[in-house]
């Protein structure tokens, strides 16, 4: 959607958020289409409504995402809301990957690294990938400041090296999925500013970057036929229809418009 504003890219990455990794995930060629609502005021441009729909596609891999009432699904009416979100933050690359064995940079030496390191900027936002409880808060050796939290089904995730905590962090907290629950930082044994993200299942640690979650609940059998109209809707308007032809006059104008 070339030329439209950062608000539009941020929810389209959101609304995906469970199903693509957008920070390593993306590739040049790769292409995607945006359905959205738009307030104008006469010919003036206002702000933006709900994405109604996207899709990403790769190759022959085709990714879509049908809003229905306050969710998004795919084709098939399953939600694209998993447990676990992929990235826990908003990252510039990474740094150093889960690894049996690699060279501490600053303790030399070979030695497990049993999480991934995400660079970003110092006081980058840092999200719960998941519902769960704070387990541990605080100061954690070479890990500086970390927070622990645990989930549902045996799972345990770590973020490390923050330089600081989010509102009302604290053992036993319970927290939300995408909660802020800290702060990039370069606390304990680090190189620089960066988060030791880690996960664990029954107490063995897992590579992130690989781990497969379930997939999302399906739309409820009573609701199909109504999903498949809006879906067939959508389907159509991703295609290239002309719903930016179609206002609805509610106190303001609003539109939809689908874009590449």
């Amino acid at each position: 959607a070339a030329g439209e504003q950062d608000l539009l890219t941020i929810a389209f990455a959101e609304i995906l958020a469970w199903e693509i990794d957008f920070y390593k995930d993306v590739r040049e060629g790769d292409r995607f289409k945006v359905v959205v609502e738009k307030a104008y005021k006469g010919d003036q441009f206002i702000q933006y409504g709900p994405v109604r729909a996207v899709e990403y596609q790769r190759g022959e891999k085709v990714i879509q995402g049908i809003r229905y009432k306050e969710g998004y699904y795919n084709e098939k009416g399953v939600s694209l809301k998993r447990a676990f979100l992929k990235v826990p933050l908003r990252f510039n690359r990474i740094s150093s990957k889960f690894s049996r064995a690699r060279k501490h940079p600053i303790l030399g030496g070979m030695r497990p690294h049993f999480g991934v390191d995400y660079a970003a900027p110092p006081g980058t936002p840092i999200w719960a990938v998941a519902d769960g409880t704070v387990t541990s808060s605080g100061w954690s050796g070479g890990f500086g400041n970390q927070v622990i939290l645990r989930h549902m089904n045996g799972y345990t995730t770590y973020y490390g090296h923050l330089s600081g905590f989010g509102p009302g962090i604290r053992k036993g907290t319970r927290v939300r999925q995408k909660q802020i629950i800290g702060y990039v930082g370069s606390t304990g044994l680090s190189t620089g500013p960066h988060l030791d993200y880690r996960l664990a299942k029954d107490g063995h640690f897992r590579n992130p970057l690989r781990e497969t979650f379930p997939t999302g609940l399906p739309i409820e059998k009573g609701e199909m036929e109504a999903f498949h109209r809006t879906r067939d809707e959508m389907a159509g308007w991703l295609q290239g229809d002309s719903p930016d032809r179609k206002r609805i006059e509610d106190g303001e104008n609003k539109k939809a418009e689908g874009g590449e």
